[in-house]
């Protein structure tokens, strides 16, 4: 239920969980290191939106994530890469059974939707140096025991976005991609309603309570990286 989804971790909860290794529920995370510092971000299916449009979006999404995440972001396009009606997924070479279901919507028409952990089971395997996340986005809509997930995020570090429930607006695919990355970074669901990581917050909303800004500092933080001046003076600010 809603309550459930609520979640309020503390600052000192994240610090916390960098001590012990993500399980299969996502709890604990990896620390960033030299050898993961990169995010993938994988397109999957045929879009039918004109193939320039397509590419400004895919643009506009990946250098808002680098900016965001402030991690270096790389893009793989893979058209046709599943095929519905045998239920596969080929990735580098390779061929992965998928769930998919499958409805008549008339005469001529059948919807598809995929079980998004079985996606995961693909997804985990690119999940290596130098990559730390990966996130798969799909022209599909996305199910999870039968109900439609706009996107979701498991403790391999590997999160999957239906691009169908985040059209038209780019703002929404970015606000719902970056909670899927922060979930990759160990940051859990909160019940501040106007940040980024509430579970039933308004699509496209961008912004993060001070808090998360403060675990997400402390990620990069971790690492030695010092390109986290942009988040200081504001997690300064509010800590006074």
């Amino acid at each position: 239920n809603e309550e459930d989804e609520l979640e309020n971790q503390s600052y000192e909860e994240y610090k916390d969980m960098g001590k012990r290794k993500p399980n299969i529920y996502g709890t604990g995370r990896l620390k960033l290191n030299h050898q993961r510092q990169k995010i993938l971000v994988m397109y999957f299916g045929e879009s039918p939106r004109s193939k320039s449009s397509h590419q400004r979006q895919m643009e506009s999404l990946v250098q808002y994530l680098e900016r965001f995440m402030m991690m270096e972001v790389v893009y793989e396009d893979h058209a046709d890469a599943i095929n519905v009606n045998d239920g596969s997924f080929s990735l580098d070479s390779k061929i992965y059974d998928i769930e998919v279901t499958r409805k008549k919507k008339n005469a001529t028409k059948v919807e598809y939707k995929l079980e998004v952990f079985s996606l995961f089971d693909v997804l985990v395997h690119r999940s290596k140096a130098p990559f730390f996340s990966v996130v798969g986005l799909f022209d599909l809509m996305l199910i999870e025991e039968g109900n439609e997930v706009m996107g979701r995020a498991c403790g391999d570090r590997v999160a999957c976005v239906s691009l169908p429930l985040c059209k038209p607006d780019l703002q929404t695919l970015i606000g719902t991609t970056c909670h899927e990355l922060l979930h990759t970074i160990g940051i859990d669901h909160t019940s501040n309603h106007r940040c980024l990581m509430n579970a039933i917050g308004e699509d496209g909303w961008l912004f993060l309570c001070i808090e998360n800004l403060r675990k997400l500092k402390l990620f990069h933080d971790e690492a030695g990286k010092n390109s986290t001046v942009i988040y200081s003076d504001v997690v300064n600010d509010y800590s006074v």
